[in-house]
């Protein structure tokens, strides 16, 4: 995509960009300090209404003056939101409240071809997931940034670049740590356009980074269609920044590396979770407090399905098109991965695979025809599914109700899931 394909592109689309950055730069009553490049000083914005107005100004001017598309940066330091905006440079009375983690790695720093950064930079990512962090992950100019928040730390600056040091050790990569130790170290936004790149930094699923190719993954930045699709679902399919899933895992991994600078303050009481490696928890309403895999995760559940053999015993067939056929369509699974499911999973339950495969092969067919933003591919994460409820807060459909308990019995079966049920299972 040619910068003025991306100015057009970002000028009819204003106010997905305003929001898909304002989610990265406000959280709650904290705020992110913004830069968008050139000579224009760094700010912090009051609320949406003000950062998507300048935006759309800055969008203008450069329409205007033939200028390239605004790259967007923003502070890994948050302070209170301001009551109007403020210079990065005149805010002595804002002090930081929070701060952001960050990995930076750049094919070009490194010791080996693109194809071997990137499968250990997957690595270094699912190691992260291990310790109970979700990053929010998205493509740079030339490879990519890992985005997460820490907790209250005594030391953020040393926690943040012992980490990165760590991580560079043990799977033997290069990752920037030097801009680290600046306290008001600036880093590129989701979305943003970066001019040498030619491509927008879209976030990444896990498993994409995992499985698609350096190449194939730089396409995705640079197609329009799958831009708009990935703007269209941030904040339902993605979270802006990461979170840190399980706090006291995380903390832990942080003492041990800078044990007397890094002294957690423990002040994430939100989830318990378990002290057992790889194990998460999370409290439902109709089930008390669920402990699970940590591989379930995101979209995880769909690969387990199958790598695992998890088959419901009542023979709930149906969850092949609910949920086997969009991840065919999104990539996460194969079709011949997808039908070998289906002809085990008819076996186990004593059916004839033979409808239900001629059934799964036409809903992949039709899913793939879909656009990306389509509801027929918006297959649920392992929370949602867990919640009943979508990242945006929308009712999960009452499709996947009728399959959620045989499920999770099957993954329990599998020791996959631990239930201690206090509320029966309802409109089951």
């Amino acid at each position: 995509m040619e910068a003025g394909e991306a100015l057009g592109f970002m000028r009819e689309r204003a106010d997905l960009f305003a929001n898909a950055y304002w989610g990265q730069l406000a959280l709650g009553e904290l705020r992110r300090f913004f830069w968008r490049g050139g000579s224009d000083a760094h700010r912090a914005f009051r609320d949406l209404e003000a950062f998507s107005g300048y935006l759309r100004r800055k969008l203008k001017e450069c329409f205007r003056y033939r200028q390239p598309p605004p790259e967007a940066h923003g502070s890994l330091e948050m302070v209170p939101a301001p009551k109007a905006p403020v210079d990065f440079y005149r805010k002595e009375a804002a002090k930081p409240l929070a701060w952001l983690g960050v990995l930076d790695l750049d094919f070009r720093s490194q010791k080996v071809e693109a194809e071997e950064a990137r499968k250990r930079f997957a690595a270094a990512v699912e190691f992260l997931r291990g310790k109970g962090v979700e990053p929010e992950i998205h493509l740079s100019r030339d490879g990519y940034h890992a985005v997460f928040p820490l907790p209250p730390l005594e030391d953020p600056l040393a926690a943040r670049k012992g980490l990165a040091s760590y991580l560079s050790r043990r799977f033997k990569l290069v990752i920037d740590t030097q801009p680290l130790e600046a306290e008001h170290h600036m880093a590129r936004l989701t979305f943003s356009w970066h001019p040498a790149g030619s491509l927008f930094c879209v976030p990444l699923y896990w498993w994409e980074l995992e499985e698609l190719t350096a190449e194939e993954l730089r396409g995705l930045g640079r197609d329009p269609k799958e831009v708009e699709a990935r703007l269209r679902d941030y904040g339902a399919e993605w979270r802006p920044l990461g979170e840190i899933a399980e706090p006291e895992s995380f903390e832990a991994l942080l003492t041990l590396l800078e044990p007397e600078k890094a002294a957690p303050a423990s002040a994430f009481r939100k989830w318990r979770v378990r002290a057992e490696e790889g194990w998460r928890s999370l409290e439902v309403p109709d089930l008390g407090v669920a402990e699970y895999a940590g591989e379930l995760e995101g979209f995880g559940w769909v690969r387990v399905l199958v790598e695992r053999q998890v088959y419901p015993k009542d023979g709930k067939l149906n969850l092949a098109w609910l949920v086997l056929a969009p991840a065919v369509a999104k990539g996460i699974l194969s079709e011949a991965e997808a039908a070998e499911w289906l002809r085990r999973a008819a076996e186990a339950c004593g059916k004839d695979p033979s409808p239900y495969l001629k059934k799964l092969e036409g809903e992949i067919r039709r899913r793939r025809e879909r656009e990306p933003s389509s509801e027929e591919l918006a297959l649920p994460t392992w929370r949602s599914l867990l919640l009943r409820t979508r990242k945006d807060g929308r009712p999960l459909s009452g499709h996947y109700e009728k399959i959620r308990k045989p499920l999770l019995e099957a993954l329990a079966e599998k020791g996959l899931v631990r239930l201690r049920v206090a509320v029966p299972f309802t409109r089951i």
